[in-house]
């Protein structure tokens, strides 16, 4: 932490977004919650989904709470919203992330920002917003976030509704999942 205080925003995001990764990976989600919420702001700027993806979840989840979740929803782009999310333990997509967050955040996202996002990460965005909600997202929202589901998360859907989304979804995007 002091390190990058120390160094400036402008320095640590000039490190490259893989090192920001490993550095924020290091200080965790109670290292940055001692950040000046700005300066992170700009070094996150910096990363790819990529490097989001290799943060952790302790740092992801760290971020999300020192940004706040709706000024995470609007900066980040659609990729790094599919790097932090992909990070992210399930759990805290369900407990600690709001439904307005995320639903905000598929909008800015396309099936291969959802490349990063994994099944259960994807699944458990899928019972936040509950289907009525999912089904209600954009063609290709809905087909990134049922393409980063796996056969598990698949499972646990009725049939009903993964044909729902199929249509909702529209057979263009179905074919390009």
């Amino acid at each position: 932490v002091d390190a990058f205080v120390v160094m400036g925003s402008d320095n640590a995001a000039s490190m490259g977004g893989e090192n920001l990764a490993e550095m924020f990976f290091t200080m965790g989600g109670d290292g940055l919650g001692h950040l000046d919420p700005s300066a992170l702001e700009d070094a996150a700027k910096a990363m790819d989904g990529g490097d989001m993806l290799h943060m952790g979840a302790d740092a992801a989840l760290g971020m999300f709470e020192t940004l706040g979740g709706e000024n995470a929803a609007t900066t980040f782009t659609g990729d790094q919203l599919g790097g932090i999310f992909g990070a992210l333990d399930p759990i805290d997509i369900g407990n600690t992330i709001a439904p307005e967050v995320l639903l905000e955040s598929t909008e800015k996202m396309t099936i291969e920002h959802f490349a990063n996002v994994g099944g259960e990460q994807a699944g458990a965005m899928f019972d936040a917003l509950g289907s009525d909600q999912v089904l209600e997202m954009g063609g290709e929202q809905i087909a990134g976030m049922f393409s980063a589901m796996q056969g598990e998360q698949l499972a646990d859907l009725d049939g009903a509704t993964v044909a729902e989304a199929v249509v909702a979804m529209g057979t263009e995007h179905a074919i390009d999942m």
